[in-house]
């Protein structure tokens, strides 16, 4: 089965996908955003699902409980998430009548979802029950392994090593284990080692090499790319074929001369496409995970024990009964028609646009610029005066080279009758999504893949740096055509409807345009000062320093840096509001008797920190007193916190 080609991608709080805008213009600004043409994302762009599974029930309420306490019940508090209780303030009867017309083929599809999903399951459960490990894919050896013996493991990293050699993946000394357990132990332990040095998001991650050694394991990658390429070309479509040809040149020449800014980028790329065709091998051959055990036949034994003590047989069988769930289906079939109102809702309130951004405008001149020197206030004033264009268009809406509607239309109807099916069910999915949403707290809802909660928003507020996308040499003249030659802030009907939250919205992406305003002119030296301590103070906030992927435009930034400050310049502008605008980020339940997905740390590399997390951190920097529960919610993760207010 075939992957996807193409990743959506985060475009300052838009979610664009190539099933729904033209393929060009995605692979254009997917690229364009990662080479930080976009200054930064929405506030109103939701992390994925983050760990809350590994939550206790008891820390769940507490969370559940400090929500309510901070913002009401569900039904009290105004959310960006489309529901049936919600969709009559934005579904206009054009879009009604549409939507009826292509439910039907909506509930088809979340049942044929569901009925592979338990096939495949229960095909793993035989496979458990009547052959032997060592039949298994790597990979998937590979998935399980890493569940089950995790917990033996730690890493050690030695910058001083030759490159290959400086992860080092050892078993814990303090482990009392049998013979059979400790080779299947070192049997993985060899692997995910192997697993690790080839993984794109590890090594840069955790910065293992450098620039140089980065270009040219870069340069290794892609010249075998092109001989695997040509292998499997024949059986791509023409679309497919040409973008994957141009981009193994393209970057096979740019990697000679690429900045280390931009290499990052190039990198993940590069692992991209590898992706790409690989999906086209019989195996992965393009990264082997080959094994090593000195004993097979004692490692096998031993891991198929483990296997059966695990409790996987229940899991999967839990997993099997949470799908069969009407619940499970009704949420889904919420999930998909709140994405497609969204994709579909265009707001026509661009006076009420203009009005609300002209008086947060002057509540930051008086808040937040009024922080700054005489000089650098009026280069920013100047800015935010004449060179940011407003629109009450979605991005999505703006470059979207065909009709949304029959986009959908045409997706839904192909996957139904196509094999392909959006979550890419295949053995490795299938068994850790089974263990997945077997776990207390797993939305169960997820593990059918077409329709997803984060893209069920009716706030598509965002702010993109034309300056930056006009520089990019790929961009295409038509998308350009398309939005004023200026930077551009886009106002959701979210913020029209709401706008005592509108306004805190629009503050952040405003954040966003003053971060990039002291990135691209010259300030005072006082007031650029004053700028770095605010973005240092939300990047202590997390005691683990974790490095952005794709380098932002501020030295000794964070993965969440961009997104945390411009919250507190949100903040600052409304330093009084009773009304938290975080409260319109957690996501209520399909019932509305409670919130749902919610954590405080989140490990997915997202650059927004969490909506609960930035719910406290609002209320922290608007001095009001933290309720009990969220003190309970906030005690498992003390230590990874320092949550203190930040100001000029």
């Amino acid at each position: 089965m075939r992957k996807l080609a193409l990743l959506p991608i985060l475009l300052s709080g838009t979610v664009l996908s190539g099933e729904h805008i033209d393929r060009g213009v995605v692979r254009v600004l997917n690229e364009a955003n990662q080479q930080k043409l976009v200054s930064g994302q929405t506030a109103l762009c939701l992390p994925l699902l983050s760990n809350s599974s590994a939550q206790s029930k008891n820390n769940a309420q507490d969370m559940n409980d400090c929500v309510v306490a901070l913002c009401g019940t569900p039904d009290e508090n105004p959310s960006v998430f489309l529901t049936d209780k919600n969709f009559s303030k934005y579904i206009t009867p054009e879009i009604k009548t549409k939507l009826s017309a292509i439910e039907p083929n909506i509930k088809k599809l979340i049942n044929k979802e569901k009925g592979n999903s338990i096939k495949m399951l229960d095909e793993i459960q035989e496979k458990i029950k009547t052959t032997h490990p060592e039949t298994w894919t790597p990979e998937l050896r590979i998935d399980l392994s890493y569940r089950m013996f995790s917990p033996y493991m730690e890493e050690k990293i030695d910058l001083k090593k030759p490159p290959g050699e400086r992860i080092l993946i050892t078993l814990k000394d303090d482990q009392k284990l049998d013979p059979g357990l400790r080779k299947a132990l070192e049997d993985y332990r060899v692997k995910f080692q192997s697993f690790v040095k080839t993984d794109v998001n590890s090594f840069l991650e955790r910065g293992l090499y450098s620039s140089d050694e980065q270009k040219q394991m870069a340069t290794e990658r892609l010249t075998k790319l092109k001989e695997v390429y040509a292998q499997v070309s024949d059986k791509m479509n023409k679309y497919e074929r040409e973008d994957v040809r141009s981009r193994i040149s393209g970057y096979l020449k740019e990697l000679k001369n690429i900045d280390d800014e931009n290499l990052p980028v190039a990198m993940l790329n590069v692992s991209n496409i590898e992706d790409q065709v690989s999906a086209y091998l019989p195996a992965n051959s393009l990264k082997p995970l080959k094994p090593t055990c000195e004993n097979e036949a004692v490692c096998n034994e031993s891991f198929k024990k483990y296997i059966a003590e695990s409790g996987m047989m229940p899991a999967i069988a839990a997993a099997k009964s949470k799908i069969n769930d009407p619940a499970t289906f009704n949420k889904q079939y919420n999930f998909c028609k709140a994405k497609i109102v969204a994709g579909l809702s265009v707001s026509s309130q661009q006076k009420n646009a203009e009005k609300l951004v002209a008086e947060v405008k002057k509540q930051m001149s008086k808040n937040v610029f009024s922080h700054f020197s005489a000089h650098s206030r009026g280069l920013i004033e100047k800015y935010f005066k004449s060179k940011i264009a407003i629109g009450s268009t979605s991005i999505q809406s703006k470059l979207s080279e065909t009709d949304p509607y029959e986009s959908y239309k045409i997706l839904i109807e192909g996957n139904l009758k196509s094999d392909y099916t959006p979550l890419g069910l295949d053995e490795e999915n299938s068994i850790t999504t089974a263990l997945s949403i077997s776990e207390e707290g797993f939305d169960s809802s997820e593990s059918l893949g077409f329709c997803t909660p984060e893209m069920s928003s009716n706030a598509f507020d965002a702010y993109l740096a034309y300056e930056k996308v006009k520089k990019f040499k790929d961009v295409e003249k038509k998308v350009l055509a398309k939005i004023p030659p200026k930077d551009n802030l886009f106002i959701s009907p979210f913020s029209c409807h709401h706008e005592l939250r509108g306004k805190s919205v629009v503050a952040h992406e405003l954040g966003h345009a003053i971060n990039q305003i002291f990135a691209a002119e010259k300030l005072s030296e006082t007031s650029a000062k004053k700028f770095k301590e605010l973005r240092k103070c939300s990047t202590d906030n997390y005691t683990e320093f974790i490095p952005d992927r794709v380098s932002f435009i501020h030295e000794g930034d964070a993965v969440r840096s961009e997104e945390d400050s411009a919250d507190v310049f949100a903040y600052m502008a409304y330093p009084d509001q009773g009304d938290l605008f975080s409260c319109s980020l957690i996501m209520p339940s399909l019932d509305s008797k409670s919130y749902d997905d919610l954590s405080i740390i989140n490990n997915d590399g997202d650059s927004h920190s969490t909506s609960l997390y930035r719910l406290i951190l609002e209320a922290i920097n608007k001095n009001k007193n933290l309720p009990v529960s969220c003190q309970r919610a906030l005690e498992p993760v003390k230590d990874q916190l320092r949550l203190k207010k930040c100001a000029l």
